[in-house]
């Protein structure tokens, strides 16, 4: 019997994305998050000879990206409300976002307590729903075990 690749489905309501507390839902097409390092983990400088030493860059930022509905209005006023706190009282211990994503899938557990508003998304309007991407920074990244 031919079965999935790998033995294993993937299925997207099987990933949990908390943000202050409250669940998340309503991912636009495509990438519904998106976490990518700030920097490489090491450098590496070649010598003369052909040594290579390689340095840690100690750089633990990550952003961290959803894509959401424009008409996901609880998501999308659940994360407005955050942004305008931030903006109004400036990023401080208490006006820090703490986001949490669990994969149910593959176990995997990531977790950013102290994280910003890097970027508001483009806000376009037209005859379809459109994703809106807001992007956060995080001073540090938690994967936990799996």
């Amino acid at each position: 019997m031919a079965g999935i690749a790998g033995g294993r489905e993937y299925n997207l309501k099987r990933v949990a994305v908390v943000c202050n507390g409250v669940p998340l839902s309503g991912g636009a097409d495509g990438d519904f998050i998106t976490v990518t390092p700030n920097a490489q983990t090491y450098n590496a400088v070649a010598g003369a000879g052909g040594e290579v030493g390689l340095s840690r860059t100690n750089d633990d930022t990550h952003t961290i990206a959803f894509n959401i509905w424009q008409g996901s209005r609880v998501n999308r006023l659940l994360i407005e409300q955050a942004i305008a706190r931030q903006k109004e009282l400036g990023y401080s211990p208490a006006t820090a976002i703490r986001i949490s994503i669990k994969d149910l899938n593959t176990g995997e557990h990531l977790i950013a307590d102290r994280c910003w508003i890097q970027q508001e998304p483009t806000r376009a309007f037209g005859a379809d729903q459109q994703g809106r991407e807001y992007t956060f920074g995080c001073d540090e990244l938690v994967v936990m075990p799996l």
